[in-house]
């Protein structure tokens, strides 16, 4: 039997190691310590009572770069689906043509330094988190830590509410230990998804299980947003039907569920719906968030984000363009009313037309992926497709996510990342570990 050097499997680990790193630091970056004290900014060392962005940008550089290290040493672009590389290729190829194309002709007085950045951010997002991470780091792995970060967050947050109440919240919304309500929103739907298969796939007390996901859809619910609770229904409804065993006892709790969701539409579906709609048009509010009609300020950001692409069809208007102004751009006054709140539209607004056609391939396929992964992939694949599937409705009202300080941006890649990848069988996996 042939035998291999230790440091051979320290480097595999290491890699591991700094995959575990960089997921910790899509939900540390976004923690807010005002609750203790902590002052809003200070240096470059903290940031509206956090880790400052600089430290978070930094970080994904110098990890991305050791991790780019061992993934081009191993040739492993080879994992993934052809038409998945082909995808990330051409719009990588189109955002670099048509930000150099902006410098030249659309922005030529603005900083070409920063606009170069933007892409160069872009890129590695795409780079570290749609490719790098699926590949180097299982998807049982994934799904593991994702779980390991996300839950306790998401729990102390509700446990640590009836303390720092007044702290928690902002416009009436739930934002917990995190800086924004955004970051809530995705922590908590993100801890949702993951944890809702340990309800039947775990040796943990069943109190401990079920308590725990009351408390995470609890924390979905106090955010107020619309869009989060259908997604963690969605969830819910998805994922018993395919996580529950096949024993009684979950047969029994799944017809129980059914049943009385069914009885449950049945007898208050009219008012239900009523509900819903006066919400969504703003006739009455959503607990402690003011009323607002989702469906015309919905309609009325993707109207004004189709003027701003029909400035520049062809180049668009660059990866920066909502912290663009008169004065030039500043990197920390983010625009939201330049927002499309519309994915294609957003992308046409970024690189014009050759990237909104990317874009919309990328859907598809996304959709396609998914919908495969929930039924031929393993445990983990099954729930990555089920996070995929139940956020389509998001991405559709939502924008191009390009950035390595979002949270949601990085989460979504790595989704994109782990359906791309082949079937990999034993022996594959095997030979991926040597290291001749």
């Amino acid at each position: 039997m042939k035998k291999y050097p230790l440091n051979k499997i320290t480097l595999k680990q290491l890699t591991e190691f700094l995959c575990v790193i960089l997921i910790g630091l899509m939900f540390v970056s976004k923690i807010s310590l005002k609750f203790i004290g902590v002052p809003r900014n200070f240096s470059f060392l903290i940031f509206q009572n956090g880790m400052h962005p600089f430290i978070n940008f930094g970080l994904n550089f110098s990890i991305g770069a050791v991790l780019f290290f061992y993934f081009v040493k191993r040739k492993r672009l080879k994992n993934f689906k052809f038409i998945y590389v082909l995808l990330m290729l051409s719009m990588a190829a189109i955002l670099t043509i048509q930000t150099l194309l902006q410098i030249a002709y659309v922005h030529p007085h603005n900083s070409v330094t920063l606009q170069m950045g933007g892409l160069i951010i872009a890129l590695g997002v795409m780079l570290i988190y749609g490719i790098m991470m699926p590949d180097l780091f299982s998807t049982e792995k994934f799904v593991k830590a994702i779980r390991t970060f996300s839950v306790p967050l998401v729990v102390v947050s509700v446990l640590l509410l009836p303390v720092f109440n007044l702290h928690f919240f902002r416009g009436g919304r739930f934002i917990g230990v995190f800086k924004h309500i955004p970051h809530m929103v995705s922590a908590s739907t993100f801890a949702y998804i993951f944890y809702f298969p340990e309800l039947f796939n775990s040796k943990k007390p069943i109190v401990i299980r079920y308590l725990t996901i009351l408390i995470l859809l609890f924390a979905v619910f106090l955010t107020a947003t619309k869009a989060a609770m259908v997604t963690v229904l969605m969830v819910t409804g998805m994922g018993m039907l395919t996580f529950g065993s096949k024993g009684k006892n979950s047969r029994i709790f799944k017809f129980l569920v059914v049943s009385l969701g069914g009885l449950f539409i049945l007898l208050f579906g009219t008012q239900i719906f009523t509900f819903l709609y006066e919400v969504a048009s703003g006739q009455v509010g959503f607990l402690m968030r003011p009323p607002q009609d989702g469906i015309a300020t919905r309609m009325e950001e993707i109207y004004r984000g189709f003027k701003i692409f029909m400035q520049h069809p062809h180049l668009g208007q660059g990866i920066l363009y909502k912290f663009m102004s008169r004065s030039g751009i500043n990197v920390g006054g983010y625009n939201s009313f330049k927002d499309p709140h519309n994915i294609f539209v957003s992308a046409g607004v970024i690189g014009g037309w050759p990237y909104m056609i990317a874009i919309v391939t990328g859907f598809v396929l996304m959709i396609v992926g998914s919908i495969r992964g929930l039924f031929k992939g393993d445990i983990n694949t099954k729930i990555i497709a089920i996070f995929l599937i139940a956020h389509i409705p998001v991405f559709v009202i939502y924008h191009v996510h390009l950035s390595l300080g979002g949270m949601g941006d990085r989460m979504y890649w790595m989704i994109f990342g782990y359906l791309g990848l082949k079937e990999l069988n034993k022996s594959k996996i095997l030979k991926n570990i040597k290291i001749s």
